[in-house]
C-alpha cells in the first residue's frame, strides 16, 4: 500500500539522515548492507542511497553464509 512505501522510504532515509551521512566524506564509501530488511526492500534502499549521493556496494540476506564460507577457503 501507498502508506508501507512512505514507512518503508521515510526509514530509509532516517536511517541516512541519522547514521550514514553524519561520517565524513560518507560518499566517497561504497555502503555494505547485510540482514533480510535490506534484501527484502533493495531497490528502495539503492534508490534512497542514490538520492544521498551514496552507492550500495552489496547487500547480503544471510551473512552468516559468507562467514562460513571466507572460513571454509581460508582455513589452513
Amino acid at each position: 500500500s501507498k502508506e508501507i512505501s512512505e514507512l518503508i522510504e521515510q526509514s530509509f532515509n532516517d536511517l541516512f539522515e541519522k547514521y550514514i551521512n553524519r561520517y565524513p566524506d560518507y560518499k566517497s564509501y561504497k555502503i555494505r548492507v547485510t540482514g533480510s530488511i535490506g534484501h527484502i526492500f533493495d531497490k528502495e534502499l539503492k534508490l534512497i542511497a542514490n538520492n544521498y549521493g551514496c552507492q550500495i556496494d552489496l547487500i547480503v540476506q544471510k551473512p552468516i553464509l559468507k562467514l562460513i564460507d571466507f572460513h571454509t577457503n581460508n582455513y589452513e
